[in-house]
This record gives structure tokens, sequence and C-alpha cells, in this order.
């Protein structure tokens, strides 16, 4: 029998949590009536906050030893992580561990933007997800050298052509670098909506929220009309069938 893990940073916001990546288990159930799925967390403190709320749910060990007690053994781990970044890697590296002696057999799938034909693909999704108007991303971003993704995707929609702008809130390509974009095209309506897997809060706080120092404030008071849509990106169809292919690819 097989099994598959959805690996995912986890979310306290269970309402976007059931529009995202529970969605993602669904359509996975209806994919593969035959394979047992399951749910992990890799952020501990997104866990330990949802064990107050009596809401439990494993993390990479734990999903591990769960498939290992059901006698599951051949196991896929859907890794739902936009760059291969910390987190993606601290769930490989919990799972080297638990598995040391090899008994059981792990694959991971890749991340959303791992090479050039990812960004290739999401850019072609964002192109047709966004003609509206010009279009502002919000991302998350890393410290670590994977940030670099976050570029290589600008540097593809603007050779594209797209009027599609990427910041993230911890990483390189900051607020200002959006800024710089927009000024260049001189438009004053745009679109505000996460680069993020699930709407939670950084969504809804940092990018969303009525707060000055939030994107979308921010840009309020710089003359824009903005219309903020607080849709993660794993309520987008599109966005998930990328992440079924590299699924497949594994399974």
């Amino acid at each position: 029998m097989k099994g598959i893990i959805i690996a995912s940073f986890g979310t306290t916001h269970m309402d976007a949590f059931g529009a995202s990546i529970d969605r993602i288990k669904n359509q996975l159930k209806k994919m593969y009536p035959d394979i047992y799925t399951v749910h992990s967390f890799s952020s501990e403190m997104v866990r330990n906050a949802l064990k107050k709320r009596d809401i439990n749910y494993f993390n990479m060990p734990e999903a591990l030893l769960h498939m290992e007690e059901n006698g599951i053994r051949d196991i896929s781990v859907l890794s739902l992580y936009v760059i291969p970044g910390i987190e993606y890697e601290k769930i490989i590296k919990q799972a080297k561990v638990y598995n040391n002696d090899k008994r059981l057999n792990i694959r991971f799938s890749e991340a959303l933007l791992t090479d050039e034909e990812d960004m290739e693909n999401v850019a072609k999704v964002l192109k047709n997800l966004f003609q509206d108007k010009p279009t502002i991303l919000m991302g998350h971003g890393t410290t670590v050298d994977v940030d670099k993704a976050y570029f290589d995707l600008q540097q593809k929609l603007d050779e594209m052509g797209e009027k599609i702008y990427v910041g993230t809130v911890e990483g390189g390509l900051e607020f200002d670098n959006v800024l710089e974009k927009l000024e260049e095209i001189e438009e004053k309506k745009v679109l505000l909506t996460p680069f993020l897997l699930v709407a939670g809060d950084h969504a809804k706080n940092d990018m969303g929220s009525d707060d000055e120092d939030s994107w979308a404030s921010m840009l309020k008071q710089r003359g824009f009309d903005v219309e903020v849509e607080l849709k993660g990106l794993c309520e987008r169809t599109e966005i998930n069938d990328l992440f079924y292919k590299k699924l497949e690819e594994i399974l």
C-alpha cells in the first residue's frame, strides 16, 4: 500500500487552510482513492498554537511513524513550498533521520519554483490569471540563497512583458522594488494578492490590512487605487495542477 504526505508550513487560519491545502487533500483522495493521504505541518510554532485549540496535525517524523504503524512503507511527499528553502530542507533532513536504516521508501516532490522550467510554467499561469490590471504578488522570501527564485520569476515575467510584480516580506525583492516597477508603467489601478500558498497571517495583516505599514495601506498612501484579493496560491486550480504534476513524477 502507498501513502502520500502533504507537507506544508501550516497555518493557524483554518478558514484559509480549508480553502487551500485541505482542498488539495480532498482532490488527491479523488485522484488516488487507494492511496492513504495525511497532512504534516513543518512549523512547530503553528502546531503548538493549534494544539492550544485542540487541533492536532503531524510533523514529518510523526506522519512517517503514522504511515509505518499502518503498514505503509512506500511514501510520496507532496512538498507544498514555493521555494526549496529552509522548511523544505528541514522536512527532508527529518525524514532522513527517521529513516536512517532505509526501511521506508520515501520520495519528495520538488518545490513550486525549483528550476528554469518551473519559472516558465509558473509565469505562464500568472499571465493567464492576471490580465486585467497591473498585479502585485506578495511572497514570503528568505535570507538563504534560494531567495533568488523570486528574482528569476520576476525576470521571466519581465521578459514576457507582463505587468506582474513580485515582492517579498523577508527576502531581497522588497516593497520598494515593486514601487520602482509601478512607477515605470504609470498606472494607478492595481491588484494586490498573495504569492503565498495560504492566505493566512502574512496575507491578512502584512499585505491586506488597514494597518499603516501594510502593503495595501502603503500603496494607497502613494495614490494607488488598490484592489486586495485574499486568495492563496493553493486556492488556484492552475497552481495546484503544477503541484499535482510534480507529485505524479514521484508516485
